[in-house]
């Protein structure tokens, strides 16, 4: 939720709503806020299931002017319900069309800064497991400011890039398509659609189907009229990302709609409703020590070998020292301490994505690190990375093999530093 005035204001107004409308008179009490300047999250639960609710936390990351300032950034709140773990983050985004590498800097930022601060996996990860990787469900939403380009979808605009270089033709040709209602045009030129493709943000989360005109940026009032300054996109979004071992169907969404009657913003609100499978509950139990973990484990696997590719450059050199750590979900399956591979030395990384010391590096340099070309390695040069079974651990799970299959592996690889914290390079 965002908008003026102190965050108790809107949470009475949501009570309110909820239990005159659309709530049917039952109870509803708020679970969870988070508050960075203008914008705010709220959870809501029924009352009756309060009880339910447990591991409640939440964290905040400014991204705005300097990476500090609250004007941009994220909010999340996560928490148990039974036997099902959610997470919720709200965000604003940098604005502007051509802030695009901004915005997806912007989600990795806002994964990174409340990593340390939620879930139960927190203290055994140390930090080392964002928000999207360690919930059976996160749903991720807000003003993510991402706009329609019509030069990444040009067939579907049907006029040729020279002419959407002039902004009054682009915000034409993109008017064309709201009121011919080619939705599936729009979408074919959205960003945030193309760099998730290009695996550059939100990776695995899924979106449903906006058939309806974009939300922004329209006049105060009522219906969809466009501000000519701004290309009309859809800004405001909604999206999921599930663990594997939950199943395709444990998310339903069954619906997805803009409310155009409200004329208080340049944004029309967007809404979504969800069904959500309660996830099964294991008869194991995680032991609170290793000594207790192995007294409980009865299932134990062993990795033959395992590869990866891709590796993106962690060090100066653009090389990077990959290990794996393990962890799973439901948390604390593998008892303590986080089970690791060995270490591999100096892999040739050449991975599309850098983190900061060599993307540090890439500003000195110019150009890019990734591969022999940019003088790292050398002919044939290979970015596999291997550890055959002497290098990986004795899995021991706390749970029975038949519920090991509600079980889902979760894989963190990272860079070894000596002196600094260990660099993330995927999940």
């Amino acid at each position: 939720i965002r908008g003026g005035g102190p965050h108790r204001v809107w949470e009475k107004m949501i009570l309110a709503r909820l239990a005159g409308g659309g709530g049917g008179g039952r109870q509803w009490v708020v679970l969870k806020h988070a508050s960075l300047r203008q914008m705010h999250l709220a959870v809501f639960v029924r009352a009756a299931l309060r009880t339910s609710a447990h591991s409640v936390r939440s964290a905040v990351s400014a991204t705005g002017l300097g990476g500090v300032v609250g004007n941009k950034g994220g909010l999340a709140i996560s928490f148990h319900l039974g036997t099902t773990s959610l997470a919720f983050v709200s965000c604003h985004l940098a604005a502007h069309d051509h802030k695009n590498r901004e915005r997806n800097e912007m989600c990795k930022e806002i994964l990174s800064e409340t990593a340390g601060a939620i879930g139960e996996q927190r203290r055994a990860a140390r930090g080392r497991l964002d928000v999207a990787s360690q919930f059976d469900h996160c749903f991720w939403f807000g003003d993510l400011n991402y706009r329609v380009d019509l030069k990444l979808g040009q067939q579907a605009a049907g006029l040729p890039a020279e002419a959407l270089k002039e902004h009054e033709a682009h915000h034409a040709a993109v008017r064309d398509l709201v009121e011919e209602e080619d939705w599936e045009a729009l979408w074919e030129a959205d960003q945030l659609r193309h760099s998730q493709r290009a695996g550059d943000v939100l990776a695995r989360f899924s979106e449903g189907q906006y058939s309806f005109p974009p939300t922004f940026k329209v006049l105060r009032q009522r219906g969809a009229h466009y501000k000519q300054q701004r290309i009309p996109s859809y800004c405001d979004r909604i999206l999921w990302r599930s663990m594997p071992g939950r199943g395709s169907s444990a998310v339903t969404q069954t619906s997805l709609a803009a409310v155009p009657g409200v004329s208080t913003s340049d944004h029309k609100p967007v809404f979504a409703t969800f069904e959500v499978a309660a996830s099964a509950r294991l008869h194991g139990a995680a032991g609170s020590s290793r000594a207790q973990h192995e007294a409980t484990a009865t299932t134990c696997a062993r990795l033959g070998s395992l590869s990866l590719q891709g590796i993106i450059p962690a060090d100066l050199s653009g090389r990077s020292d990959p290990y794996i750590a393990f962890f799973t979900n439901p948390p604390g399956l593998l008892g303590g301490p986080v089970p690791t591979s060995s270490v591999k030395k100096g892999v040739l990384a050449t991975g599309t994505a850098v983190t900061g010391e060599a993307r540090a590096w890439r500003a000195v340099m110019g150009g890019s690190v990734r591969g022999p070309s940019a003088g790292f390695g050398g002919e044939g040069a290979d970015d596999t990375c291997s550890w055959c079974e002497a290098e990986l651990p004795l899995l021991r799970f706390s749970c029975s093999l038949a519920d090991l299959r509600h079980v889902t592996l979760i894989l963190a690889v990272f860079d070894r530093d000596i002196g600094s914290k260990d660099d993330p390079l995927g999940t």
